[in-house]
């Protein structure tokens, strides 16, 4: 028997009786909890409920909530994925801080990291100062980076993107293209795609058929990643459509093509339509 349950984990418990859908019984014996314990948590939920309507929840209320949330939840994806200890040197929590700093705002991973924003600051405007050239180099060569990829159809490797850098006269090494388009998520297709192709095909049978007009929504989605620039800087889009309608359901704009940017869609896309089990979703994208 488990002895701690989170409080979302009790939540989603109490949720299995309060929807009608399950009976106290059924719950207690699957979850492996007492009936004590069970209806201690219910009596909880209801005093907590109780409490909220007597304030008043307003709607002003529960959108400072909402994003209270969000900024929680963005905080601890910051803490994941810097992966620092909180009594780490500055300069180590200085240096995960700037990574981060195209995915997230300053004030939250200074608050994640424990970083004086004053001290985040100088700490980046000294790099400037210090790599003016050097940055802005590198900028230069992700957008000649990505109209080469994007001319070759996304074929082409860092090797043969530095070649045809070379023939415009643009002077850079394989070493540095490769770096740089593993920060931009790009990946030649045919680096992958015969063995996603062959991958996808072994695991999953052809459920569409070639039946591209559903009768009813949420039954087939679809989905696609397209690159765009704008005041010479680059962007993704993610996007995905209810085949029913054509409609847009879900759409999310970053900086970079990567797995965080399709979840969020996803997520978004799910939450406003919350489909059953029977919803096919297709990608477009490898």
């Amino acid at each position: 028997m488990k002895s701690k349950f989170t409080n979302e984990e009790k939540q989603e418990i109490l949720d299995r009786y309060i929807s009608k859908s399950e009976s106290p019984a059924s719950i207690i014996k699957s979850v492996g909890i007492s009936k004590s314990t069970f209806y201690k948590w219910l009596s909880d939920y209801r005093a907590e409920q109780a409490e909220a309507k007597r304030k008043g929840l307003t709607l002003r209320n529960f959108n400072l909530l909402e994003a209270k949330v969000k900024r929680l939840e963005g905080i601890i994806e910051i803490i994941k994925k810097a992966n620092v200890l909180s009594n780490a040197p500055l300069q180590q929590k200085l240096y995960v801080a700037e990574k981060l700093s195209s995915e997230y705002s300053v004030h939250m991973i200074c608050d994640a990291l424990d970083i004086a924003r004053g001290t985040y600051y100088n700490h980046v405007l000294r790099n400037k100062r210090d790599n003016t050239w050097y940055a802005k180099r590198r900028d230069e060569l992700r957008i000649q980076i990505q109209e080469a990829f994007d001319e070759n159809h996304q074929i082409f490797g860092a090797e043969k993107i530095t070649a045809v850098l070379k023939n415009k006269g643009i002077k850079t090494s394989t070493k540095m293209v490769r770096e740089l388009m593993r920060d931009m998520g790009l990946v030649s297709i045919r680096q992958i795609s015969k063995s996603l192709y062959n991958d996808e095909f072994r695991k999953h049978k052809n459920y569409l058929n070639q039946e591209f007009d559903p009768d009813a929504p949420n039954k087939v989605w679809v989905s696609d990643i397209t690159y765009f620039k704008c005041n010479e800087k680059s962007y993704y889009i993610c996007v995905i459509i209810d085949l029913n309608a054509r409609k847009v359901i879900g759409y999310k704009v970053g900086k970079k093509n990567s797995t965080q940017l399709i979840k969020t869609t996803l997520k978004q896309a799910y939450e406003s339509r919350l489909p059953d089990s029977s919803l096919i979703f297709f990608r477009s994208w490898l």
